[in-house]
């Protein structure tokens, strides 16, 4: 089954394009029980039911507005991202929200307690979050545990995951906590975006909601926060930096026009009929003069 947030958008879809509201009655249901029941069953197919006609409209609808490209360009992305981080399980610890709070010696226990948890939900074939949560990880890290019976106390460590892997994970806590601290993950550490340069990325970001609404697509899609105060910190060789807004479709959509803006190759001003921002070629000394 796919994420809820996924079900909750192709339900919104459905409900639009075929005026069909789909039940939802079983979204959290224990899908693992055997056998299905036929309310189950009636379930999972109607999840499936419009999948055909809803790829159908979308791929002409990106067809008409010239996107088809964009969309391969996408899944080539999200291909490789896959394939890169399923081979890298002991990256997959970066992914844990909170993990830059801990202190270098906790990342390496939690990069090892996330990499058991890999291989531990591949070779069950379930979801991670079925073995253990991110949450409950990073507190395993955050305060090794010495004994089964301490592991057993902890909030959100199931009886059943201590009995059946109890020993295997105070194996992995004592073998990450053995490591020399060159071993240790390197933390980034959080450094305070100067005033100037927050008010440029608020500046760019006006300008790519602007050009996002123009196309019809969410600002999101094409860069987040962190992409643009990378933009603005690099004072030099912008066009060479490695974000997702300088590359394919994004660039040409909205990069090359950000790069303007900070070369101040374009003015912007806010039109005072509509309130729109206007972008026009040239810098403001020049349009002054």
């Amino acid at each position: 089954m796919v994420g809820y947030g996924a079900q909750i958008a192709y339900a919104n879809l459905v409900q639009r394009l075929h005026g069909t509201k789909l039940a939802k009655a079983h979204t959290f249901t224990n899908w693992s029980a055997r056998p299905l029941s036929d309310d189950q069953i009636a379930y999972a197919l109607e999840d499936v039911e419009f999948l055909l006609s809803i790829h159908t409209h979308l791929q002409d609808r990106l067809s008409t507005l010239g996107r088809l490209e964009w969309v391969s360009e996408e899944f080539a992305r999200l291909e490789t991202a896959v394939g890169e981080k399923s081979r890298e399980p002991q990256e997959r610890y970066q992914r844990i929200r909170g993990w830059d709070t801990l202190k270098p010696k906790g990342a390496a226990v939690l990069r090892e307690l996330a990499a058991w948890r890999e291989t531990e939900a591949r070779r069950r074939n379930v979801p991670r979050g079925r073995v253990m949560r991110d949450e409950v990880l990073l507190q395993l890290a955050r305060h090794p545990p010495k004994s089964v019976n301490e592991l057993r106390g902890l909030r959100g460590v199931h009886s059943s995951e201590v009995d059946r892997q109890g020993e295997q994970l105070l194996a992995t806590i004592t073998s990450a906590l053995a490591l020399p601290p060159s071993a240790w993950p390197d933390i980034p550490h959080e450094r305070k975006p100067d005033p100037e340069s927050t008010g440029i990325v608020e500046l760019l970001q006006a300008v790519l909601k602007a050009r996002a609404a123009e196309e019809g697509i969410a600002p999101t899609m094409l860069a987040t926060s962190t992409d643009l105060q990378t933009l603005v910190e690099a004072k030099q060789n912008r066009t060479a930096l490695d974000v997702p807004i300088l590359r394919g479709w994004r660039r040409q959509l909205a990069g090359d026009l950000l790069l303007q803006v900070l070369d101040g190759a374009v003015t912007i001003a806010v039109d005072r009929t509509t309130g729109a921002l206007r972008m026009t070629p040239g810098s403001a000394s020049n349009a002054s003069s």
